[in-house]
């Protein structure tokens, strides 16, 4: 669903301050734009609720203060946000013009593992265009944290792998590989069985097809049982 249309005069009186609205971004659940502000490149995200962009606001400060690559916070007003603008490829255009390219897999491992480890929450949205691989220096920043809760870390990784393998065209023979490589790279880093993820497929399967409703739930068995076999020579 894209986001509801705000003019530029809008955007200046509400923060009282001079910006320039270039054009809104696609999102299912709040107003994104990209503006320019004081010159430079920046988003302006419009909250449902004062209570969920102050909850963004700070995660976004406590990334900064720990190193996690994220946008950095520059100005706050009641349920509108000003951050800066990352630049990159989103994941999901990232894998539709090349979908050989896995360069991004052990990145993102790395960030999920830290965010996991560091913050110690569950991202919650691992939807792939959440994330903007910089290709210069192979770092991934993640750019939505408002799901962000208390939880097994390990549904990131299950949902995350969902969104790979149903990304079009879905089930593919390089959607597996990415996949079965993304689980290799975080249980490494992480220093856990790949089993524990596995495992953790079929809750994230199932939560797939109540938020979809388009996936046959005969066939989950087989796509995790695909990739386990995958993994097997190396578990």
């Amino acid at each position: 669903m894209s986001c509801s249309i705000a003019s530029e005069d809008d955007l200046t009186r509400r923060f009282a301050l001079p910006i320039q609205y270039i054009v809104p971004f696609t999102s299912r659940k709040n107003s994104v734009f990209l503006v320019r502000y004081h010159g430079k490149l920046a988003v302006c995200k419009h909250f449902k609720s004062v209570e969920s962009a102050q909850k963004e606001w700070t995660l976004l400060f406590r990334l900064k203060s720990i190193g996690i690559p994220a946008p950095n916070p520059i100005t706050l007003f009641g349920n509108w946000s000003i951050r800066e603008f990352v630049d990159g490829v989103p994941i999901s255009d990232l894998i539709d013009m090349d979908s050989h390219n896995i360069r991004w897999i052990t990145p993102l491992a790395i960030w999920l593992y830290s965010f996991h480890r560091y913050v110690n929450l569950k991202l919650g949205d691992v939807n792939l265009r959440n994330f903007i691989f910089q290709e210069e220096n192979r770092a991934i920043y993640a750019i939505d944290f408002e799901d962000v809760s208390q939880g097994n870390p390990l549904e990131d990784i299950g949902d995350l792998v969902v969104h790979i393998l149903t990304h079009r065209p879905e089930f593919t023979d390089n959607k597996f590989r990415m996949a079965t490589t993304l689980i290799k790279s975080y249980s490494d880093i992480a220093k856990i069985s790949r089993k524990s993820i596995i495992n953790e497929l079929y809750d994230a399967f199932l939560r797939a097809a109540v938020r979809r409703r388009n996936l046959s739930i005969l066939n989950f068995f087989h796509f995790v049982k695909k990739i386990d076999s995958l993994l097997e020579p190396s578990i």
